[in-house]
């Protein structure tokens, strides 16, 4: 494919343009009504209006819907923190709240996974650790497994995507099956009981009424590093207990460790964009609601913000679903 093919096939459409221009217009028109602090009488028409013309444009209905709820936080000067309580309260209970929090978690996984961070942060972590010994090896699957399931919140779904890139490494070095699965189990598990806006948190949180500081420091780092210590030295007796072994085509699955990053450099530029934009948006968002000593609804709001930066970032442009082909069937 040749650079015009592929830069006529990232050129934005018409729609997109003016979908865009639309959005901008209202964030500006919310920004000087934030800053003249008057009443928005018809003004606060802007949103709806906002959300019925990203609508008939074809914008998909969620990202229609978020940009007329962020127009109307920068309008009422709402902050992060009360932006997030009030999404919970019209939930109507901590349950429905939890399972939001879940497919927020889901979503933000997979845009993870689309624009490549999350390869790539896994990259980031195995290399920095070293892949020349087992025992390195150990070390980066288990904190590759940490830091993705307590950034994303999803023991499955964390692992899922760390393992096409851990498990041809740790099989080339001579771990076997059994012990490999207690790595992710037992480093999976730590991740969900010291990420700050995993379900397991936000619920424990919620429930005893405290904040993630007091969580983290007397419940989930203790707990944590019980549960991953204990894993580390279990998966070295499983390793030594068992005779499974991973097959040749599992060792080759993933090639070179760094050959997949080297064949596309636009592809790599962009995975790591978006690696640093996941990371930064979180350890940010994570720091300013410890600050603010915020709730768990706050965690509606990083979801949702993270996954914007992080696809931004990656220059995935947000888009709609394809519309059914109108097209008469022969017969």
């Amino acid at each position: 494919m040749s650079s015009t093919e592929t830069l006529t096939r990232r050129r934005p459409s018409r729609r997109q343009i003016i979908a865009t221009a639309c959005f901008a217009i209202s964030v500006v028109a919310g920004i000087v009504l934030a800053i003249a602090d008057d009443k928005a009488g018809l003004w606060g028409l802007v949103p709806i209006v906002l959300y019925a013309v990203l609508a008939l444009l074809g914008v998909d209905v969620v990202l229609a819907t978020v940009g007329a709820v962020l127009v109307v936080a920068i309008m009422t000067r709402t902050g992060p923190v009360p932006l997030g309580e009030q999404l919970a309260t019209s939930m109507g209970s901590l349950v429905a709240v939890i399972g939001l929090i879940i497919m927020l978690g889901a979503g933000l996984g997979r845009v993870a996974q689309e624009t490549g961070a999350a390869p790539m942060l896994i990259r980031m972590v195995m290399s920095r650790i070293g892949l020349n010994t087992p025992t390195r090896v150990q070390f980066g699957v288990m904190a590759s497994s940490l830091v993705i399931v307590g950034a994303l919140g999803t023991l499955a779904g964390g692992n899922a995507i760390i393992a096409p890139i851990v498990i041809p490494i740790a099989a080339r070095l001579g771990w076997r099956p059994p012990a490999v699965a207690a790595m992710f189990h037992a480093a999976g598990a730590a991740g969900l009981l010291m990420g700050p806006f995993t379900p397991p948190v936000v619920t424990i949180t919620a429930a005893a009424d405290i904040g993630y500081g007091d969580y983290l420091l007397h419940a989930g780092l203790p707990v944590g590093a019980v549960t991953i210590g204990t894993g580390f030295f279990m998966a070295r007796w499983i390793q030594r207990h068992t005779d499974q072994e991973y097959t040749e085509a599992d060792k080759a699955g993933g090639d070179d460790f760094e050959d997949g990053s080297e064949r596309n450099a636009g592809r790599v530029a962009a995975g790591r964009r978006a690696a640093f934009a996941f990371v930064g948006v979180m350890a940010a968002l994570a720091a300013f609601g410890v600050w603010q000593e915020a709730g768990y609804s706050y965690a509606l709001v990083v979801m949702v913000v993270a996954a914007a930066a992080t696809g931004l970032a990656g220059a995935s442009a947000p888009r709609a679903p394809p519309r059914p082909s109108t097209r008469a069937r022969p017969g």
